[in-house]
C-alpha cells in the first residue's frame, strides 16, 4: 500500500507543477465547443478544500501557484 501512496504522491506533485504553468489568460481555453476548459481540468486535480467557491473565470483573484500541490 505504501508503494502505491508514494507513486500517487509523485504523480500528484508532477501534475500540480504542470497545472501551475497554465497561463492565466488561457485558463478558459477549450479544445472545442462543449469540451472542458483548462481551468475545469485543473480544478479536478485540486483537493476539495482548496477549490474556489466560485468559478475561476468569475473571480478577481488568481490561483496561488506556489500553494498548488
Amino acid at each position: 500500500m505504501q508503494s502505491f501512496l508514494d507513486y500517487f504522491g509523485k504523480i500528484h506533485e508532477r501534475t500540480m507543477r504542470a497545472v501551475a504553468w497554465i497561463p492565466l489568460d488561457k485558463i478558459e481555453w477549450r479544445a472545442a465547443a462543449g469540451k472542458f476548459t483548462l481551468g475545469d481540468l485543473a480544478l479536478g486535480f485540486l483537493p476539495f478544500h482548496a477549490r474556489p467557491s466560485t468559478p475561476i473565470s468569475t473571480t478577481s483573484t488568481t490561483l496561488e501557484r506556489e500553494n498548488v500541490g
